[in-house]
């Protein structure tokens, strides 16, 4: 078993299918892990309210939105960045890694205690920065190179089989 305190999650082709939702496979997994203590997060350059629809089932205890640029732990704002366009297109990449060290301040973890899964180029820096990334089998092929693991796609309940066989 790993010794992962927190499982930081992409939307978009990582835990959404691509029919918009979460497998319940992938929901018990989930909620298997909240019982052995274990945090989970969602974090996408989606914006706050186009989220709100996926939280009543998933309960994340961390949110980070809009790229990095908004965190909340637990329902209460830890860290907000207000940009402009071009200044958000200019720092996401390192907003997305600010975000995951205002997480671990705000959990008395470290980076290493947290398994990141994402598909996308914008998910190569959160992958890189955690203790474990892991790439959908679905995800781009840059993105696969730089994450420590590939697993299946968002659509063959990729992340529900990993954490089954490796945290679980």
């Amino acid at each position: 078993m790993e010794n992962c305190r927190l499982l930081l999650f992409d939307l978009d082709g990582t835990l959404l299918c691509s029919d918009k939702t979460i497998s319940k496979r992938t929901l018990k997994a989930l909620q298997e892990c909240r019982k052995k203590g274990i945090l989970t997060g969602v974090s996408t350059s989606r914006g706050e309210q186009n989220v709100l629809s996926f939280l009543d089932e998933l309960k994340p205890d961390i949110l980070i939105t809009s790229g990095g640029a908004l965190v909340k732990y637990n329902g209460r704002c830890i860290y907000k960045a207000m940009f402009s366009k071009e200044e958000t297109r200019n720092v996401i990449q390192a907003a997305k890694e600010k975000a995951v060290l205002e997480v671990c301040v705000a959990c008395g973890i470290t980076s290493e205690e947290i398994t990141a899964f994402g598909d996308d180029y914008a998910d190569t820096g959160m992958l890189e920065l955690c203790g474990k990334g892991i790439a959908m089998g679905n995800a781009a092929d840059e993105v696969k190179e730089k994450a420590d693991l590939v697993i299946g796609s968002n659509d063959e309940d990729g992340i529900a089989v990993y954490l089954e066989e490796h945290v679980l």
